[in-house]
């Protein structure tokens, strides 16, 4: 499990993981079989942020020394310490684990948060990029494309490829939302 909470210097600025999660559309792969990528968005008052931070990293080392092996990442917006996103990379969306983790996470949750979680299911379209250092930051991208298909594809190809490219690069993660 990880855990990202304190902006980096200004001198490991160039270290970054940049993560896209984009809607298709009708092209998106069908659910089913094989690895997902969960991404939650969760909110608690700012009186419950430390709460909710310890909920969701109990919850993150339940899931990985279960039988199915997710990795998890806890991830808190700077400046808003009560925001925050658990991402959760299944290598099997078929496993009971899997199955279940929504309800265990909604069941763990319930007293700590301000609005209901925000769960959405992707797939991989790309293998990662290894892991990054304690020292990165994050960035977190949403894109909605009215255009799906190769052409869009072909776009976010690139997009990796430019910033794969960049120095000190960590890695990158890029998936469809169901």
């Amino acid at each position: 499990m990880q855990t990202r909470t304190q902006p980096p210097k200004v001198c490991r600025l160039a270290a970054f993981l940049l993560m896209f999660w984009v809607s298709l559309g009708a092209s998106a792969q069908a659910p089913g079989a094989g690895p997902v990528l969960i991404v939650t968005y969760v909110e608690a008052n700012p009186a419950k942020g430390v709460a909710l931070g310890a909920d969701l990293h109990a919850y993150a080392a339940q899931i990985e020394n279960g039988p199915d092996k997710p990795r998890v990442t806890v991830l808190r917006e700077f400046g808003r310490p009560n925001r925050m996103v658990i991402l959760e990379r299944w290598p099997d969306s078929s496993s009971p684990g899997f199955a279940k983790s929504e309800s265990d996470l909604a069941a763990r949750l319930q007293l700590d948060v301000l609005a209901p979680m925000d769960r959405r299911v992707n797939h991989p379209l790309t293998p990662p990029v290894p892991q990054m250092a304690s020292t990165a930051f994050v960035v977190l991208m949403h894109i909605d494309m009215s255009v799906a298909g190769p052409a869009a594809l072909k776009v976010l190809q690139a997009q990796r490829d430019s910033v794969l490219a960049a120095p000190g690069i960590l890695g990158y993660e890029d998936a469809v939302q169901d």
